[in-house]
């Protein structure tokens, strides 16, 4: 277990930095009234995610590495 956790980690770790990044662009277009920008994105992101860790941990059989480079897109 640790190790697939290690795994995920190695791959999730750099991209925090974008995350951080397009959360506080989330924040600031929902602070000038524009929440339905925030909802979009949030929603686009969410079943973009999906699909793509679906593609690559079971369709490429990548398992938990597949999950992780979705988690760093």
């Amino acid at each position: 277990m640790a190790g697939l956790a290690m795994t995920y980690i190695r791959w999730v770790a750099p991209s925090i930095i974008i995350y951080v990044w397009s959360e506080s662009i989330s924040e600031f277009a929902t602070g000038q009234g524009k929440p339905r920008y925030s909802l979009y994105s949030t929603f686009g992101a969410s079943v973009g995610h999906a699909c793509l860790a679906y593609y690559l941990a079971v369709s490429c059989d990548l398992k938990m590495t597949g999950i992780a480079a979705a988690s760093a897109v």
